[in-house]
This record gives C-alpha cells, structure tokens and sequence, in this order.
C-alpha cells in the first residue's frame, strides 16, 4: 500500500471524538490478549483512551475487557503491517491519533524484536517472561498490572446450549484441540491414543477443530464428537466438560488468562510452521512454547495445568507413555509440572 492509501485509512481509523492511541496488534490470538489485558495499566500510565485495532477473528478477546477500549476496528493482518514495512511509521515513533504497532518483530527500530529473540533462547534464564515483553514494548513499568480476562455471562448462556445438544458429560468428557496455528500439532496416533484411554475411563470425547489451520496428518477418532466450537463459548463448554488436552496456542494463553477452572494438558512440539503455502516447518526449542516458562505469573496458580514435551525421536511406546500419563493423571519424564530457574 501506499502512503497515501494508509494516510486515508488512518483518517477512518481515528476516533472521531476524542484523542485516542491507535493500538495495532498484527498477529495472532495471545498477543491479542496480552495488549488487552495490559490496556487499562497503559491508559492508567499514558493517558488518553485507546482505539484498539486487531484482526475481526480476535473480536471476542475486548468483549473479555468491558469499558477497557474507546473503539475497536478490525483489519486485516497483512494491511495493519503494512503500517510498519512501508515506513509510514517511524522507527520509535510513539504519538497519540498515530499507529502504534504492538508486534515485537514490527516495533521501533527492532530492539523489542531483539530482546524477544535474546529472551526465546534463554527462556528459564533472563527473568523475563512474554507479558513482560509487552510491558516493555507498551512502554510501561515491569510492575504494570496484567487484567484478567472475564468471560461475558452471555457465552455461558450460549454454551449451555450446545451443551445440551451434544449432550455433554459434566466433569466426564475430554475437550481435543488438536489443531495449530503455528507450531505442528502432535501426532495423529497420540491423539487417538488420549482418545481410546479416555473412552476406556468412561468419558467423552469431544474433537474441536474451529480456527485451526494446522492439523495432524490422517487423524481419526471415529467414536468422538467432531465440532466446531466457537471462541466465544470455548471456555464454558471446556469447563463444564472438565478436561482439556490441546497445543500450545492462543486459546490455552486466553484460557489462562481467564482463570479457566478444568484440567488442562498441553502437548509442546519442536516445530514451527514457516511455510503456510507448503507447510512446511523448522526446529525451535520445546520450551518456547512452556507457558510455565512463557508467562509464569499466570501459571503460578494454574493447579490444574500439566505440560507434555513430544519429542523429537519418538515411537508408539512413548506416545503411549505421554497419553497414559494425561488421562490417568500421572507423571512422567515427558511432563512438565512447575518452573525450575537457574
């Protein structure tokens, strides 16, 4: 896009009312959440009101943060980057009624985008944890108060009746995320594994899919529940359901975000997808998606949370291993239960 064109789009952008920061979060649904839970300590530091800019699927996250935001505008991701990579933004340029772009690989003159990097390979190390790269990118104290998400009353009247209608076991079905966005979802035979286990223990299986662009090759779980659930009644259904096992993803950051009250197993993979044209993928470290390691302040009091390393050499029998641990509520050399610093 040209400068002009953004000129122009800055001028619908704006809040017509009153002087308001232009917060622009290019990316996926955590960091979403992160901004928005950081918003009223930004406001309380800085002044003035927000007009939040994010991609129309992540609408639901500001219905989390009521009275939070003045406006909130939806574009797409490719056009609010556009902000950055064409310069219309100048580098460390931080001004009311102007775009503020809150992605660390986008903002400034590249600082945040090396801090995120020093911090992805020292994780458990440096001190530093995902909100603080936020706080740090927000231009905010260490000590900014992070708000907890709160689910609106209404997705849990709207989720009462998708719970009626696939009948849903309270406290007696596992919920299955078992897609990404971007690192590789986990073998298609754990997942049936976790499955199988679960239908021997007497629970449902439920498989959600919905917003996933990555999913595990040949999967089948013939005797599950395959259902779309939407954002917007997904902690509901998972608590009344009482059991989660998913990837690392924006929807398990949310959910701990907003204190969500089940069981919950995250499978961690090595791999991040940097080809969505081919799907293809590289290498990271296991821990860059830990959330006990990521963003520890809200895993301190997660009781109910347990992470799983896949790893990178593995057959059927530690596959086994890992999927017997999750249901059977049993640790193992692959679970991940507390934080240890050095």
């Amino acid at each position: 896009m040209t400068h002009d064109q953004l000129k122009l789009l800055l001028e619908q952008i704006k809040n017509p009312n009153k002087r308001n920061w232009i917060l622009m979060v290019p990316n996926s649904l955590g960091e979403t959440v992160a901004v928005c839970g950081l918003a009223d300590s930004f406001v309380k530091t800085h002044g003035h009101g927000i007009t939040l800019v994010i991609p129309e699927s992540h609408a639901f996250i500001p219905e989390c943060y009521p009275n939070t935001f003045d406006r909130v505008v939806y574009l797409h991701l490719e056009v609010m980057r556009q902000f950055s990579v064409t310069g219309f933004i100048p580098h460390n340029f931080f001004s009311v009624d102007f775009p503020f772009n809150t992605w660390p690989k986008q903002n400034g003159d590249g600082r945040a985008f090396e801090l995120h990097e020093i911090w992805i390979d020292s994780l458990g190390y440096s001190g530093l944890s995902f909100l603080d790269l936020y706080r740090y990118v927000l231009r905010l104290d260490w000590k900014a108060k992070f708000t907890a998400a709160k689910i609106p009353d209404k997705s849990y009247s709207e989720a009462n009746k998708i719970i009626g209608n696939l009948n849903i076991k309270r406290n007696k079905t596992v919920v299955l995320f078992v897609g990404n966005n971007s690192n590789k979802p986990s073998p298609a035979y754990l997942w049936a594994q976790i499955a199988k286990l679960y239908f021997e223990k007497g629970y449902d299986v439920i498989v959600n899919k919905y917003g996933a662009m990555l999913l595990p090759e040949g999967l089948s779980i013939p005797e599950a529940k395959i259902v779309d659930i939407p954002l917007d009644m997904a902690i509901p259904i998972c608590e009344y359901a009482g059991n989660v096992v998913s990837g690392a993803n924006g929807f398990i950051f949310l959910a701990l975000a907003a204190n969500m009250d089940c069981n919950m197993n995250v499978l961690l993979s090595n791999e991040v997808c940097y080809d969505y044209s081919n799907f293809l993928y590289k290498e990271m470290n296991y821990m860059s998606g830990c959330y006990q390691l990521v963003t520890p302040e809200l895993t301190c009091n997660a009781k109910k949370l347990r992470e799983w390393i896949i790893p990178k050499q593995h057959d059927c029998l530690i596959l086994d291993e890992i999927a017997h641990g999750i249901v059977f509520d049993v640790n193992n050399k692959h679970a991940i239960t507390k934080t240890v610093k050095n």
